[in-house]
This record gives structure tokens, C-alpha cells and sequence, in this order.
């Protein structure tokens, strides 16, 4: 039963009550008979104890209806704070990387200032990934960009350090083959990125990448190939289970968990489906290819 049925049921009683005392009161200055005065007055009290349990009821049931208001109030209120906050930090994170791009172009500026036309590219490469790490608006990108920001990466590491890296992109399909592949971003740098950081460990000179793209029918293969100091084949084996798997009962501290690229594997097979591949070969003392297989989607 709801508050306004209560309601009305609590104002039903009162007039009951009003026309029975009324009655009694009219009964006792005629002095009629004394049982329908008893049995008026009975109903009287039954109506009267049934309105007191009533008025409980309303009370009760209001009690309860303005704790809930208020608790929907609090929690509309913590739904707006939380909503001007996610507004706040969007604005905040829209500022960051204006006041970053600012600040490294003005930093760029005086590199040129100063002559020094190496470090103004070394900090161009860097602006140029910043933004494109930022870029939320493409999650899906021509393969050419993928490779520009590969070539920044390589760049940068290159400037780093003089006569230790060596980048070879090379194509073995044709140009039209290669303008209609489109990746999700980040399929291609995380995995140089990998070879650089524990492929090369340790080597100081001689590191060369190779980056080689190639069509076999419909399927597009890419295939990142480094000289560095390879993987032991049970830690490869663990490699490629994560990759289609996920998380493996294994220790977590190792170098090669693979974590990073089933994340890649799973971002390709969302935008490619199940015809997607993504393998791990590597050999200790020779070197380390991880392979990436997809088929090829128009652009339209």
C-alpha cells in the first residue's frame, strides 16, 4: 500500500470517527437504547485504534520515502560531482599535451637559435610521436603512418646512439598492395620497440633491424627482424602461448612475458578477426622475428 492510499484511508477514518462520536453524542441526549450506543461505541474504538495504526503506518512509510529522497539526493549530487570532475580531467588532458607541444617547439626554436640543427630534429621526432600517441581520434591508421612513427623511434634512438642502429624497411609487395593496408596504431613500434630495448641489450654496435613487408595472396605479412641475442625456445614457447592466451602461470619478473604483445594481438583481432596470426621464432646468438599476419582490408 502506497503513502496516498494511506493517506486517503487515514482521512476516511477521521470522518467515520467525527459522524460516530456525532451519533453517540445525538444518542445520549435522546436516550435511545443503550446496546446500539455500546455497539456504536465499540466500532468508535475500532475505528479510532485502526486510524492510530494507520497514522503509524503513514509515518513510518514517509519516514522511509524521505530517507530514500535523500539518499537519491546524495547520490544524484556524487553523480554531478563525478560528472564535472570526467569533465575536468578531459579539459585537463586536452591542456597537457597543448602545453607539451608548445613547450617542445619553443624549446625547438632555440635549438635553432643556437645552431643546433640535430637537436631541432631530435626534438621534432619527439613532438611528431607525441602527438600521434595522442591522437585518439584514429585508432586505425594507413600502414605508412604506423612506419613514420617507427622511423621517428629508430631516429631518435639513432641520434641517441651514434653507429649502433641500423633500420632497413623493406617492401616486397607492390605499392598498391602496401597503400591499402590500414593497422590499428601501435601494432608496429611497440615490436621495434622490444628489439631495441632486449634484443639489443648489452650490444653496442652492430644492431640492425630489419622490417619487412610482404603479400601472400590476400594476407599482408610484416615481420620485425632483429640480430640480437635471440630467446631461449622454452621462453619463446611461453612467448606465443601468451600471445593468444593472455596470462600464463609463469614467472612475471621475466624480460620476455609477452603481456605487451597480446595486447597487439588482441587490438588486431578485434579490428581483422580470427584470420589474424602473430608468432614469436627466435634462435639464441642469431636473433629474434616476430611475425604478424592479417588479410588485406580496402580502403574506401
Amino acid at each position: 500500500m502506497n503513502q496516498k492510499t494511506i493517506r486517503k484511508v487515514i482521512v476516511g477514518l477521521h470522518i467515520l470517527s467525527l459522524v460516530l462520536v456525532g451519533i453517540l453524542f445525538l444518542l445520549r441526549r435522546i436516550e435511545t437504547n443503550e446496546g446500539i450506543a455500546l455497539a456504536l461505541s465499540i466500532l468508535l474504538i475500532v475505528g479510532i485504534l485502526t486510524d492510530v495504526g494507520f497514522l503509524i503506518a503513514y509515518f513510518r512509510l514517509s519516514k522511509e520515502l524521505e530517507s530514500d529522497l535523500s539518499r537519491s539526493q546524495v547520490e544524484l549530487l556524487q553523480q554531478q560531482l563525478q560528472s564535472n570532475e570526467d569533465k575536468l580531467n578531459a579539459l585537463q588532458s586536452q591542456i597537457n599535451p597543448h602545453f607539451l607541444y608548445n613547450t617542445l617547439e619553443m624549446i625547438r626554436e632555440m635549438a635553432l637559435e643556437h645552431d643546433d640543427a640535430e637537436l631541432s630534429r631530435m626534438i621534432s621526432s619527439l613532438s611528431l610521436m607525441f602527438r600521434y600517441s595522442m591522437d585518439f581520434s584514429n585508432t586505425v591508421v594507413p600502414l605508412e603512418h604506423e612506419l613514420a612513427q617507427v622511423r621517428r623511434y629508430m631516429r631518435l634512438q639513432q641520434n641517441r646512439f651514434p653507429d649502433r642502429f641500423e633500420l632497413n624497411i623493406i617492401r616486397e609487395c607492390d605499392e598498391d598492395d602496401f597503400q591499402n593496408v590500414t593497422i590499428p596504431k601501435f601494432s608496429v613500434q611497440p615490436l621495434v620497440e622490444n628489439a631495441v630495448m632486449h634484443g639489443f641489450h648489452n650490444m653496442r654496435t652492430g644492431c640492425v633491424l630489419n622490417l619487412r613487408m610482404s603479400v601472400f595472396g590476400d594476407t599482408f605479412k610484416i615481420a620485425v627482424e632483429d640480430n640480437g641475442k635471440g630467446i631461449d625456445p622454452e621462453e619463446v614457447q611461453k612467448m606465443n602461448q601468451t600471445i593468444r592466451f593472455g596470462k600464463t602461470e609463469r614467472d612475471e619478473g621475466s624480460v620476455h612475458n609477452g603481456i605487451g604483445l597480446h595486447n597487439i594481438y588482441s587490438r588486431l583481432r578485434l579490428y581483422f578477426g580470427e584470420q589474424v596470426s602473430m608468432y614469436v621464432y627466435s634462435s639464441v646468438g642469431i636473433g629474434t622475428i616476430v611475425t604478424i599476419d592479417f588479410p588485406i582490408k580496402k580502403n574506401v
